[in-house]
């Protein structure tokens, strides 16, 4: 569909040639075109989002839900619009969604987790559980050891520096890579390493809000 095609070139924009404003031109055009495409509001949603128009991103995760209310994927997408926009408890109730359907989006866990862990009312139990199931879907042998990383965002000062060992082994064990975590790092991470990753990030054009 013509949607699918600015859809495309929106995200040659955003993910090649970093250029913001080509990019939203293209996935504006694209939700305006096919407005059933559910990947063009993804997209539209994501970058509403990085250019600091949350409430925006929020509406495309609605158009989003809309297209494809029954995909994993779509409802962690949704979720991430929603906490953006500080809508927290929807964003909670979205992610928990996404987490029942099966098969569910691996994120969903870590993203999940990181709700329970940041925001009121905090679980941090069952952060440690979902933390848990996200290493293991990614294929980590030891998925027990990343209890320090939910504690670690839940506030817990004491758990930062076995936090860090844990992304880092993560990070070597697993298709992760650091650029993926960038969240996590800056909490549990000293101000010179969180720079140097988004040095790193920005030369690999690999930071982006999803």
């Amino acid at each position: 569909s013509l949607g699918e095609v600015q859809t495309v070139m929106g995200l040659l924009h955003y993910l090649v040639e970093w250029d913001w404003e080509g990019a939203g031109r293209h996935f504006a055009e694209a939700v305006r075109l096919s407005p059933g495409y559910e990947f063009g509001h993804y997209w539209y949603g994501a970058w509403l989002s990085g250019m600091n128009r949350p409430e925006e991103g929020a509406q495309q995760a609605r158009l989003l839900l809309d297209a494809d209310p029954l995909s994993s994927g779509m409802l962690w997408c949704a979720a991430l619009r929603m906490w953006h926009a500080g809508r927290r408890l929807e964003a909670r109730d979205l992610m928990d969604r996404a987490l029942r359907v099966e098969p569910p989006v691996p994120w969903a866990f870590a993203h999940m987790a990181l709700f329970l862990a940041v925001d009121e009312p905090k679980d941090v139990a069952r952060s440690v559980e979902l933390w848990g199931e996200f290493a293991q879907r990614l294929g980590y042998p030891s998925p027990e050891r990343t209890e320090p990383v939910a504690r670690a965002l839940a506030g817990d000062s004491s758990a930062r520096a076995e936090a860090l060992a844990v992304l880092d082994d993560l990070v070597a064990k697993t298709v992760l890579t650091r650029s993926h975590l960038l969240f996590e790092y800056a909490v549990v991470a000293s101000e010179d390493v969180v720079f140097d990753l988004l040095d790193e990030a920005v030369r690999n054009h690999s930071c982006l809000l999803y």
